[in-house]
């Protein structure tokens, strides 16, 4: 009786070690390669796209152009004391 129990602790606990891993894939599987130059976006055929292109044709977001404060300065210093 007691190897019995013994052995549906071990399954108990390979079932754990399975749902970890399932998570961690789902986890990977979601990670997005950015390149650190251009900031293109590979998809899962190995082709690069605009970040705006990859994230539109996926969830139907559409991009506006503006610009943060940081960037304005850096750009344009003329305009900023």
């Amino acid at each position: 009786m007691e190897t019995r129990t013994k052995l549906i602790q071990k399954i108990q606990e390979l079932e754990k070690v399975i749902i970890e891993q399932e998570n961690e894939l789902e986890k990977i599987k979601q990670t997005l390669i950015i390149c650190a130059n251009c900031h293109n976006i590979r998809d899962k055929q190995n082709d690069w796209h605009p970040v705006a292109d990859f994230i539109n044709s996926r969830f139907k977001i559409n991009f506006s152009h503006g610009i943060c404060p940081k960037c304005a300065k850096k750009l344009y210093p003329d305009f900023y004391d």
